[in-house]
């Protein structure tokens, strides 16, 4: 299952723990609760960070704007949410930070 599936099944069980960091990241965005679960629904891909959390990229909140969420699911059955962050340039190009990596799954071409 990918980190995206675990977020999503997470959402639907109830199972989503917002840090206190990201419900100050959601009021400094002016995001609300169902902004992020929008995201969660919509999210594109995921990568994998250095630190062991998972950047789902490419969700579109309830205004249309796309939000990332980074989610640690390090501890389950919850999905517990980091932080929020809106990356698209003024371009519409998404841009990842460097430190991040792609998920390489195994048997992959």
């Amino acid at each position: 299952m990918t980190a995206i599936e675990q977020t999503q099944t997470a959402l639907r069980f109830g199972r989503l723990d917002y840090t206190a960091h990201v419900r100050d990241r959601m009021r400094e965005r002016s995001a609300t609760r169902a902004d992020v679960e929008s995201a969660i629904r919509t999210a594109k891909r995921e990568v994998l960070r250095d630190n062991g959390t998972y950047r789902l990229i490419g969700g579109i909140d309830c205004t249309g704007d796309t939000l990332d969420v980074v989610v640690d699911l390090r501890h389950p059955p919850a999905a517990i949410i980091v932080t929020v962050q809106n990356c698209a340039d003024d371009s519409g190009i998404h841009r990842a930070p460097v430190a991040q990596r792609p998920i390489v799954r195994r048997g992959a071409a």
